[in-house]
């Protein structure tokens, strides 16, 4: 019986381990690691419907058989200081996940508003962000109101409306 049970251990362990060697080589992120493409450039533009400032890059998957599937993105600027700061996309949109659909080449935009780590000024009556990292579209769609009011406090989202306020 000890013989039987040290045979079948024996077969168990070589089952898992042939297992392991075959699902690693079908699954090789190597090969996976340069599918994707990415513009060495980026492009800095001013969109000419609404004036403002935008960023953009594109990528490209190029192995068109064996397509990546639900792909996520997100964009990160470095300061001096070596510290990393996350840039909110506007195109995918980050709010819904920035899923990729790279078969096609794909631009990613990220606009540079006042919340921004690339943009150069502030705001007037912009609360303060407190830490999280925030975009101002979010604020004309509803998501978010944060130009505050300086008399009573209120907030709005757009600077129209707190205009019509006052």
């Amino acid at each position: 019986q000890i013989t039987i049970f040290f045979q079948m251990m024996m077969s168990m362990m070589f089952n898992a381990f042939l297992f392991a060697f075959f699902y690693t080589s079908l699954s090789k992120c190597e090969s996976r690691g340069t599918q994707v493409v990415f513009s060495n450039k980026i492009i800095i533009k001013e969109d000419k419907k609404t004036g403002k400032i935008l960023i953009s890059t594109r990528c490209y998957d190029v192995d068109a058989q064996f397509p990546i599937v639900e792909a996520h993105v997100r964009m990160y600027v470095m300061d001096r200081r070596l510290k990393l700061h996350l840039l909110r996309i506007q195109e995918p949109d980050d709010d819904m996940g920035a899923t990729l659909h790279i078969s096609i080449p794909f631009e990613i935009l990220h606009h540079v508003d006042h919340h921004s780590a690339l943009s150069p000024r502030g705001m007037p009556l912009v609360l303060d962000s407190g830490g999280l990292c925030l975009r101002s579209a979010d604020s004309p769609a509803g998501n978010r109101e944060e130009i505050g009011c300086p008399v009573c406090g209120e907030t709005y989202g757009t600077y129209d409306r707190l205009w019509k306020h006052v």
